[in-house]
């Protein structure tokens, strides 16, 4: 059992660097010698379902067809496909989002989006407060406009929380205003050590 448990260990440690590992001899089976490990720490998504892995749960899309907008959303092979029948006037009128994100005052935090598009166009992307109802504005925490192609890619912005912890801030993919069908994967918002 012991040699199951680390065994099991050493495949959960991502290894950078290993300079010495002793194989046992038959008087030491049951024993192995490693030294000199570094361990590299994966960082933490602050995203629920970043990678739609378990579909659409913990996002939210916004289609504001009192302003002339239509869109559909669609998750498969853990991609999120936003299929724009009427794209409206302005980003916002067609929005993915996910609330609940905790931010820390002065920390500093890294967005990656991987997107593609069915022609050329841009989308925008923020973390801002969550406001609303609650009578609290939609302030941008960190925001950035990426020109998206029909190619998958990786768009990264980082940002510095200015403002006091907020644990409801929220993350917006603002596409509507433009036509072009968009495809989005494997969200990341992380906070930078």
């Amino acid at each position: 059992m012991k040699k199951n448990t680390v065994f099991m260990i050493l495949i959960t440690i991502s290894l950078v660097a290993c300079q010495t590992v002793s194989q046992p001899d038959a008087e030491s089976a049951d024993q192995i010698e490693i030294s000199n490990i570094e361990t590299k720490k994966k960082p933490k998504n602050l995203l629920f379902n970043g990678d739609f892995n378990c579909g659409f749960n913990h996002w939210e899309g916004i289609v504001h067809e009192n302003e002339g907008a239509e869109a559909s959303f669609i998750t498969e092979n853990n991609k999120l496909s936003v299929t724009i029948s009427k794209p409206g006037t302005s980003n916002w009128h067609i929005q993915v989002i996910q609330s609940g994100i905790p931010l820390e005052q002065s920390a500093e935090y890294q967005v990656t989006v991987e997107m593609a598009a069915t022609q050329e166009r841009s989308v925008d992307l923020a973390v801002s407060r969550n406001g609303g109802a609650s009578g609290i504005d939609f302030s941008y925490y960190g925001t950035t406009n990426v020109s998206l192609t029909t190619e998958m890619q990786a768009y990264t912005f980082s940002f510095v929380m200015n403002e006091p912890n907020d644990d409801d801030s929220r993350f917006v993919i603002e596409i509507g205003g433009q036509t072009g069908d968009v495809e989005i994967q494997n969200v990341v918002i992380e906070k930078n050590e």
